[in-house]
């Protein structure tokens, strides 16, 4: 594991456009999923956490944004 490694990889994922952000953040969650993140320095885990934190508030908005949008589709369907 390298401490670099894991904040660019999410970095990197929270950079993507709304439509890749959240397969990156997936992925990087498969990828570091089970490291042992409290042996980072603490700068690195600080960093971690407010990227974490913004990533899950991505996906919250993503998920809510998305199910919004299968209702329309629902709704249209009935209408036509």
């Amino acid at each position: 594991m390298s401490d670099n490694n894991i904040v660019k990889d999410l970095e990197y994922a929270a950079s993507l456009d709304e439509e890749q952000r959240g397969d990156g953040i997936v992925r990087w969650a498969n990828d570091y999923g089970d490291e042992d993140l409290s042996k980072l320095p603490k700068n690195k885990q600080k960093m971690l956490r407010e990227l974490l934190y913004r990533s899950i508030n991505f996906l919250k908005i993503d998920k809510d944004n998305i199910k919004k949008h299968l209702i329309d589709l629902e709704n249209i369907k009935k209408f036509l």
